[in-house]
């Protein structure tokens, strides 16, 4: 298989990389310049998007979780998804809760752009990390989430290698932007126990790149502050 990748690695890119390492996918990874893409690569991907994993049958797929479900399926000695079947759908429900209360509101508290509106997003990004916590507190107690601290307890699976990067973008960027920090109270104790867990795995270290690169990196996001 072959991995085209950017150079400066994204949250998405990223998630493949921990898949292919997790799973032991032999493959072969081609770094793509964003700014002067090889015409060559149209033909792979028309849509010109990275990051793209095409298979041994010439099939290509372009989405980040179509890969990263590819790869958990079609490796299950990396234990990436459930072991009951029925839980799967679980797993996807978590990401896209995640991606619509974490990241779309951690990008919207970027571009706000009065101290009022700020101010009104950074609440909203606040609640919608109450409504993780409450997920993640809600699996440990089941079968498949074995008391934590990741969601399939002691595993880093599908869900930690779809998030991992946009949860340290969650804790790095506002931070830096726009003086956003996560409390550290009971009310947010299940998704700190989450972080840290994830903080701590060596899938994490391995690919993360550093906080500076990724400040720089997101500063064509965030709106100037004007005077309210």
């Amino acid at each position: 298989m072959s991995l085209a990748a950017p150079f400066l690695e994204n949250g998405y890119t990223l998630a493949q990389f921990r898949a292919t390492s997790i799973a032991k996918v032999p493959h072969q990874r081609i770094d793509i310049d964003l700014a002067d893409k090889p015409a060559w690569y149209g033909e792979i991907n028309p849509k010109l998007t990275v990051p793209s994993l095409r298979l041994p049958n010439g099939t290509v797929l372009t989405e980040s979780l179509d890969i990263t479900a590819y790869i958990a399926s079609e490796f299950p000695e990396a234990k990436l998804l459930p072991d009951d079947p029925a839980e799967h759908t679980k797993t996807t429900e978590f990401v896209d809760l995640f991606s619509q209360n974490i990241n779309t509101t951690a990008f919207k508290l970027l571009m706000a752009k009065t101290t009022e509106e700020q101010k009104q997003a950074s609440d909203t990004l606040l609640d919608g990390i109450k409504k993780v916590n409450d997920a993640l507190a809600k699996q440990w107690t089941s079968t498949s989430g074995k008391g934590g601290p990741f969601w399939l307890g002691d595993r880093f699976s599908i869900v930690e290698v779809n998030t991992a990067s946009f949860v340290n973008n969650l804790l790095v960027i506002p931070k830096h932007y726009r003086g956003f920090v996560l409390p550290q109270t009971d009310e947010y104790a299940a998704f700190n126990r989450w972080v840290g867990a994830i903080y701590a795995h060596p899938e994490f270290t391995r690919v993360q790149p550093a906080d500076e690169t990724i400040i720089k990196a997101a500063a064509k996001f965030v709106a100037p502050t004007a005077t309210d």
